[in-house]
């Protein structure tokens, strides 16, 4: 039975037996209540929670610090010290039925959806797919800037548009273009200054036949883009406009959708040659032929939109694929793309091979090494750029 309910999407709201509980209430208490509920049942080492939350501290500070907020985080917790033990040297918080986490529903809810598109079973795919978009309330705990929060806030972030994204795919491919615009709106909301997420709700509009609705979303990325960014939308946005003006992509009857193996899920204006390249150089790569790929050219023309056409065309053949991304404006984490990329179920296997000494220079992008191998040590800081 559901006795504690654990919501950090949107921000921490906590309630025990359907009340709400607010004695969480500082952020070092928030943070550590946070970390500890999203690693439940994983064993944390005092050492490397006292680095986490306090890298600028002495040891015997930051241990002194983790284990007065440790005695208030049991206090303000009703039967607290039932599901938090500790020792000297390390914390767990018991993985049981009583909590329900919003975090591990929703990543289940994507997993599970996964898994059933992988079988072939569409219906329980899009089901557990729109059962997680269901379920995530918002950015985690916006209201923390730990650098651990902020990298779990951009994956969470990331797994949700790429929630959308198949949601978008499946509803555009059985002609729900109505469901599909809702989804594409709350990708665009996610970034209102990518133009790929403004040219996809532009094609989802045209689909349906109105084409004033399809104008008016290119005029509010020009008029975000001028007053946010002192530019002007890109080649591709602004052919998209003129397809449309002159009524090029407004459908005449039901669409036809393409149901060959690999087929795209929106159409690429005026990017098939490019992308056609890429299948070659794939299937070279295939082949035992590995290459490497740049793609290059100006802000706005659909250089992202391609490859992210490239890895749904991957998918679809079952493929698995290692991807990550970045983006000039975030800017604050050191080798994040890099982190996220070692993550990745594709790579993240090849850790096990590798000596303690790698391991330990890995801690620095990847700090929960530290608790999956305990006999790691904290390495030194970094004393050049």
């Amino acid at each position: 039975m559901v006795v504690w309910r654990i919501q950090m999407l949107g921000g921490l709201r906590l309630s025990y037996r359907n009340r709400m509980v607010t004695a969480v209430n500082t952020n070092r208490l928030q943070a550590l209540f946070a970390y500890l509920a999203l690693h439940t049942g994983t064993l944390q080492s005092r050492e490397h929670l006292a680095f986490l939350f306090w890298p600028d501290s002495t040891e015997a500070q930051a241990r002194t610090n983790l284990r007065q907020l440790l005695h208030h985080l049991r206090s303000a917790l009703r039967d607290g010290g039932e599901f938090i033990t500790t020792d000297s040297q390390n914390i767990l918080w018991h993985s049981t039925a009583e909590f329900a986490i919003d975090v591990a529903d929703f990543e289940r809810a994507a997993a599970r959806a996964e898994h059933a598109s992988e079988a072939g079973d569409s219906a329980s795919s899009r089901k557990e797919f729109e059962n997680a978009a269901r379920l995530y309330g918002g950015d985690f705990m916006p209201g923390l800037y730990d650098e651990w929060a902020e990298v779990e806030r951009k994956r969470l972030r990331q797994k949700y548009s790429d929630v959308l994204g198949r949601l978008i795919s499946t509803l555009e491919r059985t002609g729900e273009f109505s469901s599909a615009v809702q989804y594409a709106e709350r990708v665009l909301s996610m970034d209102p200054f990518c133009e790929t997420s403004y040219q996809t709700l532009m094609h989802l509009h045209a689909l349906k036949g109105d084409r004033a609705a399809a104008l008016l979303v290119y005029h509010q990325c020009v008029t975000v883009l001028r007053r946010e960014l002192d530019t002007e939308p890109g080649p591709a946005t602004r052919k998209l406009r003129d397809e449309l003006t002159r009524q090029d992509l407004i459908p005449t009857g039901k669409p036809s959708v393409s149901r060959q193996s690999g087929a795209t899920h929106l159409a690429l204006t005026g990017r098939q040659h490019e992308f056609d390249q890429l299948l070659e150089i794939w299937k070279a790569a295939e082949q035992g032929r590995a290459s490497f790929v740049l793609v290059t050219g100006e802000s706005g023309i659909g250089k992202t939109r391609l490859l992210e056409e490239l890895l749904t065309w991957a998918s679809r053949r079952g493929v698995s694929t290692a991807h990550a991304r970045c983006y000039a404006a975030e800017g604050r984490l050191a080798y994040a793309p890099v982190a996220d990329w070692i993550r990745s179920a594709v790579l993240r296997p090849v850790l096990s091979g590798l000596p303690s000494s790698q391991l330990s220079e890995l801690v620095r992008v990847l700090p929960e090494l530290l608790v999956e191998h305990t006999e790691l040590s904290v390495p030194p800081p970094l004393n050049e750029g």
